[in-house]
């Protein structure tokens, strides 16, 4: 596992975001939506531990790892490409929130960060530099 972290510049892989990204990667594999209860809610809380703590690391190909290897023994109930874009979806949503907590901007849909940072620039006119600053605090 470790030729492969090193090979997409994942260098800051400790145990525990490991342990996130492969609980995620579990609940994705088996359709759980995010909710506010059950397995849900599990769910949310990885995708928030990964959001905050690792936003800027290469989450999706660490994400994509884990799929491609449990898909070598079980049928996952849903495609890899979805799979991903659903935790991304969610993962992001953090961020965004985020970025609109910070800035008093409108709230997120259920969008990527930057189909919003899209959204915020291009119709409610937010500067570009205060969105880009508020995204790299969001990286450390």
């Amino acid at each position: 596992m470790g030729e492969y972290f090193c090979s997409v510049g994942f260098e800051s892989v400790t145990p525990k975001n490991i342990t996130d990204t492969h609980g995620q990667t579990d609940l994705v594999i088996a359709s759980v939506q995010a909710t506010n209860k059950g397995p849900g809610l599990q769910f949310r809380r990885f995708a928030k531990v990964l959001g905050e703590k690792y936003y800027g690391a290469d989450l999706f190909g660490v994400l994509s790892y884990y799929l491609d290897y449990w898909a070598q023994f079980i049928a996952p109930s849903i495609e890899r490409e979805n799979a991903i874009m659903l935790a991304r979806l969610e993962i992001e949503r953090f961020v965004n929130l985020k970025i609109c907590n910070e800035l008093n901007l409108p709230p997120p849909y259920n969008e990527t960060t930057d189909e919003y940072l899209d959204r915020l620039v291009y119709t409610y006119g937010v500067s570009i530099y205060e969105l880009r600053k508020k995204i790299q605090i969001c990286k450390m």
